[in-house]
């Protein structure tokens, strides 16, 4: 930030685009298990089926930083300070384990969520 203003004055650098060659097995790996935990909680969620409804046409998963990107995008109720954490790594690797995490903290909510819906339910019948 360069002058807090009114208004913000800010100096942006932006990086080079980030691209990818070389596909290693635990790169491999990572993409799957991102993928796989967004079908189960697209599978739980109601909501977050509707967000990757479109997934095919917006993502090459063969892209590790654009998959992790919208795996973390996806995400609902996360902290700020957690996407950018994903934004802001520059290795692969780390990038799908970050977005993987929130995943996984979405498939536990959803998880939750669930469980509290079929109490009410289950109270609504008796």
């Amino acid at each position: 930030v360069d002058e807090v203003g009114p208004p913000i004055d800010v100096t942006v650098k932006h990086w080079d685009r980030m691209t990818f060659t070389e596909h290693t097995d635990t790169i491999k790996a990572l993409t799957n298990e991102v993928l796989s935990t967004i079908r189960q909680v697209a599978s739980i969620n109601p909501l977050f089926r509707e967000s990757v409804q479109f997934f095919p046409m917006r993502v090459d998963a063969n892209d590790p930083f654009r998959l992790a990107d919208f795996a973390a995008s996806i995400t609902s109720g996360t902290n700020p300070e957690d996407l950018q954490a994903v934004l802001e790594e520059r290795d692969p690797e780390k990038r799908l384990h970050l977005a993987l995490t929130l995943l996984s903290r979405e498939r536990e909510v959803s998880k939750l969520q669930q469980e509290i819906s079929a109490k009410v339910e289950e109270k609504m019948t008796e």
